[in-house]
């Protein structure tokens, strides 16, 4: 059986994430990492990635018929954040030039403490002036 990679697990923990919010009838915010189809491991410049953001998102509107309710194209970094019914985030998905998708908000996990013990209490001492 082949096994899953980081971006394809990243995508199923989005769609994952985003079939619960369609459940539940809300928005949500998901970061679009964006690639050229015909270079997938080149960054677009800034420019292209405003071209590559807006040509994925009409595409998806046209497929869908819902529209963004709130759209930022980080063009220095190549990617953009849209929030949306899930319904148009999972066309945007579904594009090509879609490299890799993150949702906002990271998955909360319990943070382990350091130490098992408890601190100690360290005796003070007065410097002499």
């Amino acid at each position: 059986m082949r096994e899953l990679t980081d971006s394809s697990r990243a995508r199923a923990k989005v769609r994952e994430a985003l079939e619960c919010a369609r459940a539940s009838g809300k928005n949500e915010t998901i970061v679009f990492d964006l690639r050229a189809n015909s270079h997938p491991s080149i960054f677009p410049t800034p420019a292209q990635t405003g071209e590559l953001a807006n040509k994925v998102i009409t595409k998806a509107i046209s497929s869908c018929g819902r529209q963004p309710r709130n759209k930022t194209i980080f063009e220095n970094l190549g990617s953009m954040s849209v929030t949306a019914d899930p319904d148009l985030l999972l066309k945007i998905l579904e594009q090509p030039e879609v490299h890799s998708a993150l949702t906002r908000e990271p998955s909360l996990e319990p943070i382990r403490p350091v130490r098992k013990s408890p601190p100690k209490q360290k005796d003070w001492v007065d410097v002499p002036k």
